[in-house]
């Protein structure tokens, strides 16, 4: 059995309608599907519903003598956590909230606690679970799964949420991906014609966690504008949690900023430009901060302008220069 996973039931209904023999609409749990034939195959499609998997907190940070930190969900699970040593650890000498006898409740959001969440491990829970029990269970069952989410920048993601699903339950089955911009019969022939079918790309992400794994901050270049071939936003709330995506600045509007497993991550624009300011306003205070600096700031020199010049918006504007 071959199954196509779309971003939304209609886009299965769709692909379906234009691709089937025989198309007929069925339940797998409380969750739609169609199944066709195609080829003399067994097809089924089934919808999403946006993303399945969420970004969240646990409940709590823990602190143990032999173990250090460590995050508790509501759950019980046990996640891995790396605070800075400079933070307090229990006991604390006054035991109230947000603080506990076994570490700080980080989602009650209580001001004393931020300092703990900034460094709090994020965690992916499932927010669509009828879709997700109903994927699996489809997934046990296929030969092949072919990823047919929108072709833009969130659909790589939330197909690559699918496919972390998918490989729980059949770690051997074939996935490619069908990429396509319409739900019209010529453009969905095309995409899903076996020489068509690509390869689900995985190598962004591969490479930021190899990155994280082995370094203690990690800044990419390129990417991290708002294009259909700007990823590095998406592929760090993936992996992470993304925290900042614009700067009120010129050049370098564009910056990325976020934690991937504790580690720091900053995207830089691909302008070279903007890539210069950025690295030198965001980038190096942070880095000289984490070396145990205590002066951030490059050395100020007084210039005077040859012309006049007018700042037509609210924006810190950076200018090229000589003296």
């Amino acid at each position: 059995m071959k199954l196509v996973v779309a971003e939304k039931t209609n886009a299965a209904e769709n692909i379906a309608k234009e691709l089937g023999v025989g198309t007929k609409k069925d339940k797998v749990y409380n969750t739609p599907v169609c199944r066709f034939t195609r080829e003399g195959e067994e097809w089924v499609a089934m919808g999403l519903r946006g993303h399945i998997l969420a970004v969240d907190f646990p409940r709590e940070l823990q602190w143990r003598e032999d173990q250090g930190w460590f995050g508790v969900d509501e759950e019980g699970e046990v996640f891995p956590a790396s605070l800075p040593s400079t933070l307090a650890h229990p006991p604390f000498e006054k035991v109230r909230k947000p603080f506990t006898k076994e570490g700080v409740d980080i989602k009650g959001w209580k001001v004393p606690s931020l300092p703990y969440l900034v460094w709090a491990p994020v965690v992916k829970k499932p927010a669509e679970k009828e879709i997700i029990r109903t994927l699996k269970n489809l997934a046990k069952k296929a030969d092949e799964v072919i990823i047919a989410t929108d072709f833009d920048r969130e659909g790589e993601l939330i197909g690559s949420d699918a496919v972390s699903m998918v490989r729980q339950v059949n770690e051997d089955v074939p996935v490619v991906r069908a990429r396509y911009s319409s739900f019209t019969k010529p453009e969905l022939e095309h995409a899903f014609a076996r020489e068509n079918l690509v390869a689900v790309d995985d190598d962004l992400a591969a490479a930021v966690r190899a990155a994280v794994a082995d370094h203690d901050f990690v800044v990419t270049t390129g990417g991290a504008a708002n294009g259909d071939f700007d990823f590095i936003k998406g592929v760090i709330g993936q992996l992470g949690d993304l925290r900042m995506t614009t700067v009120n600045m010129r050049p370098g509007k564009a910056q990325a900023f976020g934690l991937v497993e504790g580690v720091p991550v900053f995207g830089l624009p691909g302008n070279p430009a903007a890539a210069y300011v950025g690295f030198q306003t965001l980038i190096r205070p942070a880095l000289r901060k984490m070396q145990g600096y205590t002066h951030f700031d490059h050395t100020k020199v007084r210039a005077r302008l040859t012309r006049d010049m007018k700042k037509k918006d609210a924006r810190r504007i950076y200018l090229r220069s000589t003296h």
